[in-house]
């Protein structure tokens, strides 16, 4: 089985080049998750809201397909196993005194790949907490009933979008295959003038 995911660009006008090299790599110091190739798990509408405010609306998303979630995914999504695991190798780096103050996810992660070397990891999968904001107007959240008489009420819903992302290390990374443009429509072989 296979996964569709999407890695949002700026737009530099260079639909060619983007579709001969894509993906591409960030590799600078703010990748949350380490050196990778980041895409967004399942939903275009998460790459189109990156574009929006990463890259003022001028942006492009790219589509291609993985394999299905295996044992070469660190996924802190679905995998309780891997959850408990960051969260004993964070004690234990706190215990050799490797983590002050607050960890960030892209130290504990590279010393998970580095430094223990868990094998045939390729690719980590993240769930964003408070990425996007809660905007309760866009029909990709269902409010859940709860008891709104009670004093500690916070309203309460099931994101149908997550903003998950995945990290692969590498281009070949899980089975990624070669890119192709889905947005904006003029780069899409779809479009006709």
């Amino acid at each position: 089985m296979t996964k569709t995911v999407y890695q949002t660009l700026g737009n530099r006008n260079n639909p060619k080049e983007i579709e001969d090299n894509a993906p591409f790599i960030c590799d600078n110091s703010k990748a949350w998750l380490g050196d990778g190739y980041y895409f967004w798990d399942t939903f275009i509408n998460n790459a189109r809201w990156w574009g929006e405010i990463s890259y003022q609306n001028d942006y492009i998303v790219c589509q291609s397909v993985c394999d299905d979630l295996d044992e070469r995914c660190f996924d802190l999504v679905g995998n309780t196993n891997h959850l408990n695991l960051l969260r004993l190798t964070i004690d234990e780096m706190k215990q050799k005194n490797l983590l002050t103050g607050i960890p960030t996810l892209r130290r504990v992660i590279n010393h998970l790949r580095f430094k223990v070397k868990i094998s045939n990891i390729e690719a980590v999968r993240v769930l964003g907490e408070n990425v996007r904001g809660l905007n309760l107007e866009l029909p990709r959240y269902i409010l859940l009933q709860i008891n709104k008489n009670n004093k500690n009420f916070k309203q309460r819903y099931l994101d149908l979008e997550p903003p998950i992302q995945i990290c692969f290390f590498t281009k070949k990374s899980m089975g990624l295959q070669k890119c192709k443009i889905v947005y904006p429509p003029q780069y899409t072989s779809e479009f006709v003038v």
